[in-house]
């Protein structure tokens, strides 16, 4: 069950792609990486901590979770799932407008080449 509320959260941060996406562009490019490391692992250690408290508590037994384990577990579950998407998010925004501004400077300097072969005389 907690599995289908995380993908049910997925579905509802793709739907919000494009405000993440602008979020991510609008954190500094000289930050998104750390900032995308800061949410990668700080989301996966906040999980661990939420999961070792709950087995130190005996939320898991024979017969599986508890009921208030279950709620911890989907909720940090979700954090996670949200951290991951962030983290994602900045890392892709850094590279798409590295691949962009590459892509501007090569398609420029080849346009240029294209236009002096065409302008010299021919012998």
């Amino acid at each position: 069950m907690s599995f289908l509320l995380w993908i049910a959260y997925g579905a509802i941060q793709n739907r919000r792609s494009e405000s993440v996406r602008s979020w991510a562009l609008s954190v500094p490019k000289k930050r998104r990486t750390a900032t995308a490391v800061v949410w990668m692992l700080g989301s996966i250690s906040i999980v661990f901590a939420a999961l070792t408290a709950c087995l130190r508590i005996g939320g898991f037994g024979s017969n599986g979770m508890t009921p208030f384990v279950w709620i911890v577990v989907t909720v940090f579950g979700a954090f996670f799932v949200h951290g991951q998407t962030m983290a994602t998010a900045l890392l892709i925004a850094t590279v798409q407008e590295s691949v962009t501004a590459a892509r501007l400077d090569s398609s420029r300097t080849q346009h240029h080449q294209e236009i002096d072969h065409h302008e010299a005389p021919s012998s």
